[in-house]
């Protein structure tokens, strides 16, 4: 149906990962037809979210919950990846 009507499905990865074919089985059948979003974990984040008292100028990584590839049928895996926490709004009183 996605190809024959030209549907573009947006899907966040999963929370299965980080291992090797983490791809949840339930998409197996939709698994090239499926663009996938990760979540990435940057120094930046590391320093004012988790409060990590450390010196990391390394690049930004994946997250080590995000799925991985490749998927049940090969697919390639993640697509894209955008800065993912989860952040708490914490009242100030």
């Amino acid at each position: 149906m996605f190809n024959k009507f030209n549907i573009l499905l947006l899907k966040a990865f999963g929370n299965s990962g980080p291992f090797y074919a983490s791809v949840r089985k339930i998409d197996s059948n939709v698994e090239d037809s499926i663009f996938t979003i990760g979540a990435l974990l940057t120094p930046e984040m590391k320093i004012r979210i988790y409060y990590a008292r450390i010196n990391d100028n390394n690049s930004p990584v994946v997250y080590d919950w995000s799925s991985r590839a490749p998927g049940n049928k090969g697919s390639r895996g993640l697509n894209f990846v955008v800065p993912g926490a989860a952040v708490l709004n914490i009242p100030h009183f």
